[in-house]
């Protein structure tokens, strides 16, 4: 898609941005979950778990070949992994999914994600189900996902952790949990040119700049532009050598469903006109 504009001011202040909500998984986020998927030949540390949880490899996995499992046997079951957030994460969240297989249906066979301290205190809980919410078998098999914010646990040492409860009247309920990972972003994914008082000099009569907002943000007191609210801008600025005609052209790239927006402020004398 370009947008040509012809401009004829000495000065201008350029933003673009995709006016959409916080989307995860995404370029320049960090992702803290070691072994996520399983595949690791041996189940070890960074995982920690009790005896009786396996990592099958067959048909039951999400993704590739591996998946962690629990329950099965009567008693607690628990699989754990200690990961540190950042003092200046802005935001972070856990992923994962998960597959349930009771043969009778059970409503005593329990299952708990949860967050922890590292002294086991419980921090918060994800998800709770039971063998009632079973998956029908099939292959491939079913897997749902969640996710979960971990943004109030910033500076924190935390446990994510998976436990698994099969009463003696049960019926052997297994749990499985596929492709876990927690991403975080921080300050440092914040563009350079977020603010408008960090706005990105454009020299020159003719330049190519490339930008992300996905990690951008709509600064305290900034207007809506064009009448949208947004949510996630950037800022350029260039200054016309000459009073000629000068064209301008936008190439972008949006996920399906989201919305953009590229215009320019223009600035003389202290006036200042948003045109679009």
């Amino acid at each position: 898609m370009h947008l040509s504009d012809i401009t004829f001011m000495r000065k201008f202040l350029f933003l673009a941005g995709f006016l959409t909500s916080f989307s995860f998984a995404a370029l320049g986020q960090t992702q803290l979950i070691q072994d996520g998927d399983f595949e690791s030949p041996i189940f070890s540390p960074p995982w920690n778990a009790s005896p009786g949880v396996t990592v099958p490899s067959d048909t039951g996995a999400r993704s590739p070949t591996h998946y962690l499992s629990l329950g099965h046997t009567v008693g607690l079951q628990l699989a754990y992994q200690t990961i540190n957030l950042p003092t200046n994460t802005i935001a972070a969240a856990l992923y994962y999914y998960y597959n349930i297989i009771s043969p009778g249906a059970s409503a005593v066979d329990q299952f708990h994600a949860v967050i922890r301290r590292t002294d086991g205190s419980l921090l918060a809980t994800v998800d709770s189900r039971t063998g009632l919410n079973f998956d029908q078998f099939q292959i491939p098999p079913v897997y749902h996902p969640i996710a979960f914010d971990l943004t109030p646990y910033a500076g924190q040492a935390i446990r994510i952790s998976f436990e698994a409860l099969d009463d003696v009247t049960g019926s052997g309920t297994a749990f499985n949990i596929d492709d876990v990972s927690v991403w975080v972003e921080t300050t440092a994914d914040i563009p350079p040119n977020d603010y408008f008082t960090n706005r990105t000099v454009i020299t020159n009569n003719s330049a190519v700049k490339f930008g992300t907002n996905i990690f951008a943000t709509k600064e305290p007191g900034e207007p809506n532009h064009a009448g949208n609210q947004g949510g996630k801008s950037l800022w350029w600025t260039w200054t016309a050598p000459t009073a000629i005609e000068h064209r301008w052209q936008h190439l972008h790239y949006a996920a399906r469903g989201l919305q953009w927006l590229f215009g320019f402020e223009s600035y003389e004398v202290g006036r200042r006109q948003w045109q679009r």
